[in-house]
């Protein structure tokens, strides 16, 4: 039952957002980006750091995990398909 629900071809139905929508949506995308233009760079070989802590002494943490790589590179998708 599984192999055949994975199967399927999948439909390409998109949900009809209204201008709010819209606007809250490309917000919260362009939040999620700011984290990476503000904290990938040159210090951390264009890798994004797997956290930022406000209230720490290490602001940074300066190490990655293969999840957030992969975070970083739909992230970038994301972005560019956004404008």
């Amino acid at each position: 039952m599984l192999a055949y629900a994975t199967g399927r071809r999948l439909s390409h139905d998109r949900p009809d957002l209204d201008r709010a929508e819209r606007a809250a949506f490309r917000r919260i995308a362009r939040k999620t980006w700011r984290f990476f233009d503000d904290f990938v760079g040159p210090t951390d070989h264009w890798l994004v750091p797997d956290n930022v802590q406000e209230n720490r002494r290490e602001f940074v943490a300066h190490r990655t995990s293969p999840t957030n790589i992969g975070l970083q590179l739909l992230s970038t998708l994301a972005a560019d398909d956004l404008g």
